[in-house]
């Protein structure tokens, strides 16, 4: 009998690695890190429309809802002709607000485990998930300032191509 309980166990443990799994590499529905330009390009179009400007690295959009919260900008990146990773982005007009906005991303996407860090002599973050190999964090929060605006970023990746198959 103690056999049977430690397949059946094992197989349980199995079958929930596995769905983890697929839930880290699966952004939005219909969108999965590492799954081909032209199908995930076809997906996020389904979702948010054509967009705002398109290369073979990225495409951009503004003005775009992801899991409940408004952002200014939502861009996918592509390596390999891989989607790799996500940005999701909040503008603000100063670092404070910045601060507030990158809390409030946190507190959306707490139900994922996540973390408060600090770089030595730099801003705090967050990070948070498990990445689609199961090493290292699926998403970090942090902010910056770009061209005089404060931002607060979620970010899914840059995730290795050859580590998406």
């Amino acid at each position: 009998m103690n056999g049977i309980v430690k397949i059946v166990v094992s197989y349980i443990f199995f079958m929930v690695s596995i769905s983890v799994g697929a839930q880290n590499r699966t952004l939005i529905e219909g969108v999965d890190f590492g799954m081909p330009m032209s199908n995930a390009l076809a997906a996020i179009q389904r979702i948010y429309g054509e967009p705002a400007k398109k290369s073979d690295a990225s495409v951009v959009y503004t003005k775009k809802a992801f899991s409940g919260m408004d952002f200014d900008e939502v861009e996918f990146g592509f390596k390999e002709n891989k989607l790799v990773d996500a940005r999701f982005i909040m503008n603000s007009a100063t670092r404070a607000e910045s601060e507030k906005k990158m809390d409030s991303i946190a507190a959306k996407m707490k139900k994922y485990g996540i973390s408060k860090d600090k770089e030595d002599q730099g801003p705090w973050f967050y990070v948070g998930g498990i990445s689609p190999r199961g090493i290292g964090h699926l998403f970090t929060i942090f902010m910056y300032r770009k061209l005089g605006t404060h931002c607060a970023e979620l970010r899914f990746g840059p995730f290795n191509p050859a580590h998406l198959e």
